[in-house]
């Protein structure tokens, strides 16, 4: 049950980020030049509330709970390493300054 939640956050995260590669793709190969603005706010705002999931406390109780959940499991496990790597990348983003991103 705990790992599902953690699933399930990290996938809301995922529909995000791969909504901002997809308009960052296109603002590169195929955007007429007068959208670049308005294509530059909605990667603005997609990328800050990425941040928010990743960084919120829905996210922070998934992976507590999904960190529980893989404790027995092998040391290499996927879901280990998937739990591992979430961490990570959110301490990394906790280094960040709030200011610095805008």
């Amino acid at each position: 049950m705990g790992y599902d939640r953690f699933a399930e956050e990290s996938g809301r995260l995922n529909d995000v980020l791969n909504a901002v590669n997809l308009l960052v793709w296109d603002s590169r190969t195929q955007m007429p030049a007068g959208g670049a603005a308005a294509r530059g706010r909605q990667i603005a705002t997609l990328t800050a509330l990425a941040r928010q999931i990743a960084t919120g406390p829905a996210m922070r109780d998934a992976l507590a709970a999904a960190r529980d959940a893989v404790a027995g499991e092998p040391e290499g496990s996927r879901r280990r390493r998937a739990v591992a790597a979430m961490q990570d990348g959110i301490a990394a983003l906790d280094r960040i300054p709030e200011p610095l991103l805008h």
